[in-house]
């Protein structure tokens, strides 16, 4: 096949396949291959190929699916295009976990697969292969991804699929501090879908297997704002303020030298978004509005989906406590910032704002708030349905 309308592209902004090619930082060769359409573009180049073409992560999909058989032509492209192994996968999770906050999980999550299937699958049963647990421990990690941009996408179910079996490849691989990272991801899937008892024992239990040594304290500091979570929900002021408190010290330690590469950062800021969760549940609107302002300040503009869900838990207070105009002003900014982004779950978020703010239609800042996420919706991309 031939991609015209991306060759097209280039040429109506002035580009020569040297030019695009030496902006990218790739060979020339490796742009003939995306426009004959024998490869795509990897994940990770893509917000600077749209930006080159000046074009939106989205527009750029199209361009790269502009063919009668496009279904078949993509899974053909990502397996001739799958990362090579890099030795160990850390290098290609981090570029994966870079462009993830960027682009949103439905741009990225098949990418991910085709990785596992290609590079990760076939050695994890390689004979010749002697010590194999850090081979699981890239199994383990880079399954965990894959179940964080199923969720992003919507898919939930499968999303904990993927996490079951992401701890299954961490336990094998022997690496505990990984393992009680998904089960910390389990505990957050388990608050999503409005279960705080299953929340709260997926928790212990990676609390449990921390035990007895030395962890990873961003790791542990996670478990304890999923506990926070949880208690939240069943309205346990003094359990939840306490998993905070006991949160915010680990995350004060410095961190061990020996740290796993593969669990996600947790930080400050992360910690803030959770805080706010908790404190919105409980009631605490004050705390709640200032722990969303620290968790926004954390994240930079160009952590578009982190930011965008600290300022929508914001939008929920503000909401909450009656401050209409700063709410839409906010929300607002996130439906802007938003538009090339992938992700389901920041979509959905903002549809739940619409019934919150029907009741105050009458009120001329949020009509016209309402006309411009009405507008946003209706050009909202869903992803296909999977059933394994």
């Amino acid at each position: 096949m031939v991609r015209g309308r991306l060759a097209e592209r280039r040429k109506a902004v002035g580009l020569s396949q040297e030019g695009l090619a030496e902006s990218l930082g790739v060979d020339r060769s490796t742009i003939v291959r995306w426009e004959r359409g024998t490869a795509r573009p990897q994940p990770w180049l893509r917000p600077r190929l749209a930006s080159a073409l000046h074009v939106s992560i989205r527009e750029l999909a199209d361009l790269l699916d502009d063919t009668a058989d496009a279904a078949a032509s993509a899974e053909a492209a990502r397996q001739s295009t799958a990362p090579a192994w890099d030795g160990s996968g850390v290098q290609t999770m981090h570029r994966f976990r870079h462009a993830d906050p960027r682009l949103g999980g439905e741009f990225l999550y098949d990418d991910v697969l085709a990785y596992l299937r290609l590079a990760v699958a076939p050695r994890l049963f390689d004979v010749a292969d002697g010590d194999t647990a850090p081979l699981f421990a890239a199994a383990a990690g880079l399954t965990e991804m894959a179940g964080w941009m199923a969720y992003d996408s919507g898919l939930t179910v499968l999303a904990g699929r993927h996490f079951h079996r992401a701890f299954e490849f961490a336990r094998t691989s022997g690496n505990r501090d990984l393992g009680a990272h998904i089960l910390a991801s389990l505990s957050h899937l388990a608050h999503h879908d409005r279960q705080p008892t299953e929340g709260i024992r997926y928790a212990e239990r990676g609390l449990n297997l921390l035990r007895g040594e030395p962890a990873d304290a961003g790791v542990d500091a996670r478990l304890h704002a999923m506990l926070a979570r949880g208690h939240a929900a069943h309205r346990d002021a003094a359990q939840c303020d306490a998993s905070i408190d006991t949160a915010q010290r680990l995350l004060q330690q410095p961190l061990r030298a020996t740290t796993s590469p593969w669990p996600s950062m947790f930080d400050r800021g992360s910690l803030a978004i959770e805080k706010a969760r908790c404190y919105q549940q409980l009631g605490r609107l004050s705390r709640a509005r200032a722990a969303t302002a620290s968790a926004i300040a954390a994240r930079a503009p160009d952590r578009i989906r982190s930011r965008a869900f600290a300022q929508l838990t914001a939008v929920s207070t503000m909401i909450e406590e009656g401050s209409l105009d700063e709410a839409c002003a906010m929300a607002g900014e996130v439906v802007d910032v938003t538009r090339t982004l992938g992700s389901q779950l920041v979509l959905r978020q903002l549809e739940g704002l619409l019934p919150r703010l029907a009741p105050y239609a009458d009120n001329r800042d949020v009509a016209a708030f309402l006309d411009r996420l009405r507008g946003r919706l209706s050009q909202r991309h869903r992803p296909p349905e999977r059933s394994s």
